[in-house]
This record gives C-alpha cells, sequence and structure tokens, in this order.
C-alpha cells in the first residue's frame, strides 16, 4: 500500500463522526495535513490547542492520532453493539481487536465465531417470536373485548365482515368505486386512546388515493365504498380487516383499529383509463 493511500485511509477513519470529539478534523492548505478547527483567535489571546491530559504517552502527534483512531473504532463498534441486545465482553472486543492489529494468529477459529452467530441469530430469532406473539395475543384479548362493548353502543352497525360503524354526518354526494380516485380525511387510533395519525389537525392536507385494495386495507376499502360525499362514519376494524398479524402494523400484531373517516371528494377515472 502506497503513503498516500494509507494516509487517505487514515484520514478517513479520522473523519468518522464521534461523539467524544469536541474539534472537527479538516484538511488545511494544499499540503493534505490533518489539522483541528479550533474558534478564531481573539486580539487578546492566541488560538490554544486543547489540553494535553498529563500524561506522556500523547506527547507527540503521531500518539494522539493513535489514540483518536482507537476512539473512532470504538465508536463505530459501540454503534453496533448497542444494537444488538446480547451482553458483549468488552475485553474480548478489545482481544480481537489487539490481535488484529498486531497480526497475531486467531484465539479461535473463523468457523467457531460463523458457528456462535448463527446459533445467537437462532436465539435472537426465537426471543423476537416469543415476543410478537405475546404482544399478539394481548392485542387480541383487548380488541375483542373493545368490539363486544362497542357493538353494543346507540347507532353502530356491524357488517358481514366484521367491520363496525357509526354515522356521525351524513352527505349527499356520490359514492366511491374501486378505481375511483377518494379524498378523504381520517384520523386513527388504537383501543388504547393513542392517536397515531389524523389528518383533521389545522393545516395537513386529506389524503388523495385510488380505491383499490393494493393500497388500503380492506376495512377503508369496504368502508368508503358504503359512504357518500360529505359522510363522517366512525369505524372499528377488527384485525383482519387492518393489518393483521404483521407486528410493523399499527399498533403491533392482531391490533383493532379505530378510524374517524369524512369523504370529502370522488373523482371518476378519465374516460381513456377506463376503457383500458
Amino acid at each position: 500500500m502506497t503513503r498516500l493511500t494509507a494516509l487517505t485511509l487514515l484520514t478517513a477513519l479520522m473523519l468518522a463522526p464521534a461523539a467524544w470529539a469536541q474539534d472537527e478534523i479538516t484538511l488545511d492548505g494544499d499540503d493534505g495535513e490533518a489539522s483541528a478547527t479550533q474558534p478564531a483567535a481573539t486580539d487578546s489571546a492566541e488560538a490554544a490547542e486543547p489540553a494535553t491530559p498529563p500524561d506522556d504517552r500523547f506527547a507527540t502527534d503521531e500518539a494522539k492520532v493513535s489514540y483518536g483512531l482507537g476512539m473512532n473504532m470504538g465508536m463505530m463498534a459501540a454503534q453496533t453493539i448497542q444494537q444488538v441486545p446480547l451482553d458483549f465482553d468488552i475485553d474480548l472486543v478489545l482481544a480481537g481487536i489487539e490481535d488484529a492489529l498486531r497480526q497475531n494468529d486467531p484465539q479461535i477459529s473463523a468457523e467457531a465465531v460463523q458457528g456462535a452467530m448463527t446459533r445467537l441469530e437462532q436465539r435472537l430469532a426465537a426471543q423476537q417470536e416469543q415476543m410478537v406473539n405475546a404482544a399478539s395475543q394481548q392485542n387480541i384479548a383487548k380488541g375483542d373485548a373493545y368490539r363486544e362493548a362497542n357493538a353494543q353502543k346507540e347507532g353502530v352497525k356491524t357488517t358481514a365482515s366484521g367491520m363496525q360503524y357509526r354515522v356521525v354526518n351524513t352527505g349527499e354526494g356520490a359514492s366511491p368505486s374501486l378505481g375511483d380516485t377518494v379524498t378523504f380525511n381520517y384520523r386513527l387510533r388504537l383501543v388504547s386512546g393513542a392517536v397515531l395519525q389524523d389528518s383533521f389537525v389545522q393545516g395537513r392536507d386529506p389524503l388523495v388515493t385510488p380505491l383499490v385494495p393494493q393500497q388500503m386495507i380492506p376495512g377503508m376499502v369496504e368502508a368508503l365504498q358504503m359512504m357518500k360525499v360529505g359522510d363522517r362514519w366512525e369505524l372499528v376494524l377488527p384485525p383482519a380487516l387492518g393489518y393483521g398479524s404483521d407486528p410493523r402494523g399499527p399498533g403491533g400484531p392482531n391490533s383493532t383499529l379505530l378510524f374517524d373517516i369524512e369523504l370529502l371528494d370522488v373523482e371518476k377515472p378519465a374516460a381513456d383509463d377506463a376503457g383500458e
């Protein structure tokens, strides 16, 4: 490796974001020498370098850069470690780094490391599945109880699919069909009362979207085709009409979803589009 390439790699590592750094590393001039950007010097004082720790190990520039390189490597490793719910042995992390830098023979084989990683991935996957199942059962129980109580409220109707709705305001406009473009305001809540999305808030635009199953959950597709422009309905959707068991859905797997919808406009497809 040429000296220029090595210097470029070293500079890249030193430029990596590091929370511990108090000064920004930059390149001054055309000579490619690294320096630290300092606050502008005042008339009464010279630009002072950062205080040097009372340790002669940091007496040279090479020593300071060596330590900074280690800190940046550690910060990048820490970011990875923090994303994995495992109890890492920091001493062994340091031992691995030292062996690599000193080009020592590995203390364990690559196969042993890969096998351990595979087993840990399987263990984490099993733990994640348990968490999802627990959340799913909890959401099912809460949702079932909520819908049972809601069905008894005045004005609430239940369709064959299990969708519950209550008419808040009645409009006199057209009803949309599949393929139409609909404009509506909506508020999405969970049975806990938490509001996740709300286009009724002043300053927010209503949703404009084609009424197609590929872009909407089943409960919204069903409800909007039953509504007229000007209608405002309250919906309670069982999991099958929402995001089902998908843990990425609002509220987690098997959540019952509460919608407040106001249909504002329906636009039919253009004649050319309808004929295709």
